[in-house]
């Protein structure tokens, strides 16, 4: 039995969808691009070549933007209506009031 050949449309297609999905989601959180590259430690114009598919995007660099972006990884990967769900949990994480570990304690 012949092996299917990956087909490198499908290949492109996906990694746009990575790149737009990490570029929706900075914007999104209003993130510049600027900032990304300093949260990340490296140089803008090495972030932008990311977002703007001049370099691609190592797998380990993947998990740093997740990170810098307060995503999950898994989910930058995914398709758009995924991604606008994360988005609106990741603002959301990020503007509820925060139950610390004493308040925890007093309530149980």
């Amino acid at each position: 039995m012949a092996e299917q050949q990956i087909d490198r449309k499908q290949v492109l297609k996906m990694v746009e969808i990575v790149r737009q999905n990490i570029k929706n989601t900075r914007q999104n959180l209003h993130i510049t691009q600027d900032q990304m590259a300093t949260r990340m430690g490296i140089d803008l114009k090495t972030y932008a070549n990311y977002e703007q598919n001049i370099t691609d995007i190592p797998i380990s660099r993947l998990f740093e933007i997740a990170l810098a972006l307060g995503a999950d990884a898994a989910l930058l990967v995914s398709d758009k209506d995924t991604m606008l769900y994360q988005t609106l949990m990741v603002v959301l994480n990020m503007t509820a009031p925060r139950t610390t570990d004493k308040e925890c304690n007093n309530k149980e």
